[in-house]
């Protein structure tokens, strides 16, 4: 083992470092099913995804899951609305 880490120069030793931590944490990640989208999550994303008039709606008629003013779920419409809900930059 020794012998092929010599032939291997000391900048592609880290990448391969690097890289075998990645592809380590995407397999903790991918094969991991105790990490799911948490059903408090999915319901905020939900709400935050309806229209601007229904969050703030929902608030003053007291039917909103939060007892504090809808600042978060106003924020994270616009973010929906700026990444065209992509998954990705959530």
């Amino acid at each position: 083992m020794r012998a092929l880490l010599r032939l291997i120069s000391p900048s592609q030793r880290s990448y391969l470092r690097v890289l075998s931590f990645v592809v380590l944490g995407l397999a903790l990640f991918l094969t991991n099913r105790w990490f799911p989208a948490v059903d408090d999550e999915c319901a905020i994303i939900d709400r935050a995804a309806q229209p601007l008039l229904q969050i703030v709606r929902l608030y003053v008629l007291g039917y909103g899951e939060h007892e504090h003013p809808p600042l978060y779920d106003l924020i994270l419409h616009g973010w929906l609305r700026l990444t065209d809900g992509n998954h990705l930059f959530l």
